[in-house]
């Protein structure tokens, strides 16, 4: 069942992204499962994960690989606690594959809208809890849910997308200058 399995996608940092919050809640949960792609080494030995069956550490992720595909197909979230990760990329990634982005409110992804799930606190009880109510939602509106995110992430981040509003942004400065 995919909405019991959560994605943390990052890099260096993981303390910064929240990824010690998380381990601290799935360390003492078996009901639902974190999946951590993009760990550095570095950070692997500050953080020490324990080997759990319901955290599962894939290392360096390509996002163009097989594996990535089949690890977002396992997830119907991505979760990124950070209280400062300004519109992380790994976020539209993972939307534009269709997971449902759980990210700290006020953290740079307010322009989503509707297009996420936002937390209004960092602390671990609080998103324990909410893990727990996510995890619980019906099936049916999660899809829908992931559909609108795909069908917005793939109209909103991509190259063309940010070519086209780069234009218009230059222009629109140009202009003023002609002003």
């Amino acid at each position: 069942m995919t909405k019991k399995n959560f994605l943390w996608f990052g890099s260096f940092g993981a303390i910064h992204k929240g990824l010690d919050i998380l381990l601290d809640i799935f360390e003492n949960r078996d009901d639902i499962t974190l999946h951590i792609g993009g760990l550095s080494e570095e950070d692997r030995l500050l953080l020490n994960p324990e080997k759990r069956d319901n955290i599962i550490d894939y290392g360096h992720i390509n996002v163009m690989s097989k594996e990535f595909l089949d690890i977002v197909n396992k997830c119907s979230f991505t979760i990124l606690p950070s209280s400062s990760e300004g519109c992380s990329t790994s976020i539209t990634t993972c939307m534009r594959h269709g997971l449902i982005p759980i990210v700290n409110k006020d953290s740079g992804f307010n322009r989503l809208l509707k297009n996420a799930i936002f937390l209004e606190d960092y602390k671990v009880d609080y998103i324990n809890d909410k893990l727990t109510e996510y995890s619980n939602y019906n099936s049916g509106e999660l899809d829908i849910l992931s559909k609108n995110i795909y069908e917005f992430a793939n109209n909103t981040f991509t190259i063309k997308v940010f070519e086209s509003k780069f234009k218009e942004i230059m222009q629109i400065i140009i202009n003023k200058q002609d002003d």
